[in-house]
């Protein structure tokens, strides 16, 4: 009786292991960087700064290409594209939302010694990725008036059914 015990115990800790894995708490930036006739350009030296980040330096690809995984969410990542010959290209303000890659693509022009600063909000569309989710912000919690559980946080995600109403937090 007790090996039964002890192999439901091990069975049920690797069963909640797996799901774990399947919780995301971080999301990406990526995309490519271009000249201004749309062709690659790889050695661009692309850098990443973000509130409780710090500073991240990657180099694109021969396609252009460049990706930082693993970000913690939040507001006000600037990512940095840098390559001699070109103007220095600054994207401000960039979002990173959990479990969503976020696409940031920079055009490049020709010179030396300018710096073009891009400013503004990034679409909120994740084009590779098919999970559908949603962020609730501080201030949708707390200017909602509802209860503090996660069933009514359910019911505030889009396509979402419950089977009963939670008036008050009796459910």
């Amino acid at each position: 009786m007790r090996r039964f015990i002890a192999l439901v115990a091990v069975l049920a800790c690797c069963f909640t292991a797996t799901l774990a894995f399947g919780q995301a708490r971080t999301g990406s930036i990526y995309g490519t960087v271009t000249d201004s006739d749309n062709n690659p350009l790889p050695g661009v030296t692309v850098t990443l700064e973000g509130p409780n980040y710090g500073r991240q330096v990657v180099v694109t690809d021969i396609d252009g290409s460049y990706r930082f995984p693993s970000l913690p969410p939040g507001r006000g990542y600037v990512v940095t594209f840098e390559l001699d010959g070109f103007k220095t290209v600054v994207q401000k303000d960039i979002e990173v939302r959990v479990s969503v890659n976020t696409k940031i693509d920079a055009i490049m022009q020709i010179g030396g010694g300018e710096e073009i600063v891009v400013g503004g909000s990034v679409p909120v569309v994740d084009v590779k990725s098919v999970n559908v989710g949603t962020n609730l912000t501080r201030d949708e919690l707390q200017t909602l008036p509802t209860a503090r559980d996660p069933w009514v946080m359910l019911e505030l995600a889009p396509g979402i059914m419950v089977d009963r109403e939670n008036i008050g937090g009796s459910e």
